[in-house]
């Protein structure tokens, strides 16, 4: 798979060739594959007893990405929502914490800096959400991009032109923009939750593509035809539909399409997604990850309409810039063009953008009874960052013994490289206890 590699300064007069050249061909790819990458549905917590956690997991920070977007709602009734970023640690900060006076439903969604005017380090941070005395709702809290890039689209060139390096380091600053686009991929949070008409497993997503794959596990003492387990998108929504509906007990792992001619979905509008069953069974929601299918025009538009065109690889003795027959793009015209093309696709929050969630953990209690999960990831990045006791990291039938955490280090870290794992390809990672993962770039 293609990696990043920051180019070098061009300057002027400066000999083009396949060696400064191809590094911004070969970053494109890499951009477009990363705009294309599934991603998971992030869970959170679903209750209806007062006085509980509605949240608790881990959020990886990182320096360029301090603002926290924030989303609880408290339900009528009375009680007092607290939510916390860096919860018992040295630099806990109180997020938000609405209360209402028992007649009206209190939502409160804002940005909070959490960087503690830029002195907090590089890190994971427990985030936590609890409701005293009345019930309420924590969507998953995510950090966004706060840094200096930017993007600049470059001039177009003409036939005749000469070439500066004004063209060059334009798309050369894009590509750092784009390194720094790429979200932290943090880890699917799955359950086994029991309980009649309840969620056994509840999440959001932003509205980004039409395909969902899934594999989720219905056990062995299902009732068959009796017991039952859906998949809702839009949840509680105006635009609600069932994706899958199933009776009878066994694995499954596929994908689903998502209906968008007889519902409507808005790019970029955060949707519920939840897991229901019939009875008390326990049904185990392994993993949910939607696939973008990003393009110019939007979420959801056949691969066949994208526009990126990947670019051949340069040669020794080859003319740089490429011939340019009527109508065919030469190496300068693709290169301003897939600039667009990623800028729109990786960093537009219609689509993609960079949201660094913070991971719940697997293992909680909800309604005073305690369910069990495991952390799933599907492969992009080469260094994994987690946090467990007596940890595994299992991917076909092969497994990873993982270093515990200690009093003084909070994470570790796992060079992926060292591993027979393939790009794309899904694994589990699970622990006594195992509380947070996900993939840096």
């Amino acid at each position: 798979m293609p990696s990043y590699t920051k180019p070098t300064l061009f300057t002027n007069r400066q000999i083009l060739g396949r060696g400064n050249l191809e590094v911004l061909r070969d970053n494109d790819d890499f951009f477009w594959a990363m705009a294309n990458a599934v991603h998971p549905i992030v869970g959170n917590l679903n209750s209806t007893t007062a006085s509980q956690a509605l949240f608790d997991g881990w959020h990886y920070y990182k320096t360029d990405a301090t603002d926290l977007d924030f989303y609880v709602t408290l339900n009528a009734g009375g009680g007092r929502l607290y939510l916390y970023y860096d919860y018992l640690g040295d630099n806990q900060l109180t997020v938000a914490d609405p209360n209402t006076a028992g007649t009206v439903t209190s939502d409160v969604r804002g940005l909070y800096d959490v960087s503690v005017g830029g002195t907090r380090a590089e890190g994971i941070y427990r985030v936590y959400c609890w409701v005293d005395g009345g019930t309420g709702y924590c969507r998953p809290p995510y950090t966004v991009y706060t840094g200096s890039e930017g993007y600049g689209a470059p001039s177009r060139p003409s036939d005749g032109e000469l070439s500066s390096e004004t063209f060059f380091n334009r798309v050369r600053s894009n590509d750092i923009y784009f390194n720094a686009c790429l979200p932290v991929q943090a880890a699917f949070s799955g359950m086994q939750r029991s309980g009649a008409s309840k969620n056994a497993w509840d999440g959001w997503t932003y509205h980004r593509g039409t395909r969902l794959w899934y594999r989720i596990t219905l056990p062995s003492n299902w009732d068959d035809g009796v017991d039952s387990f859906s998949l809702q998108y839009d949840y509680g929504g105006a635009n609600e539909q069932e994706l899958l509906s199933w009776t009878t007990a066994g694995t499954r792992e596929d994908y689903v399409d998502i209906d968008t001619t007889s519902y409507t979905y808005t790019p970029g509008t955060r949707y519920r997604v939840t897991a229901r069953v019939s009875s008390g069974r326990l049904p185990n929601v392994e993993y949910l990850y939607i696939e973008p299918l990003v393009t110019d025009a939007g979420p959801g538009v056949a691969a066949a309409d994208w526009d990126y065109v990947i670019m051949d690889d340069f040669t020794v003795n080859q003319w740089v810039y490429g011939h340019r027959p009527l109508g065919v793009y030469n190496r300068l015209d693709i290169l301003k063009t897939a600039d667009s093309h990623i800028f729109s696709a990786l960093c537009t929050s219609s689509k993609v953008g960079r949201r660094d969630y913070a991971v719940r953990k697997p293992t909680v209690t909800i309604d005073a009874v305690a369910y069990t999960g495991d952390l799933r990831l599907c492969h992009r990045y080469d260094t994994l960052v987690y946090r467990s006791l007596s940890g595994e990291l299992s991917w076909g039938t092969s497994t990873e013994s993982l270093s515990d955490y200690t009093d003084d280090d909070a994470y570790m870290t796992l060079d992926l490289r060292s591993l027979d794992l393939a790009y794309g390809q899904v694994y589990k990672i699970s622990g006594e206890p195992i509380e947070f993962a996900a993939e840096i770039p």
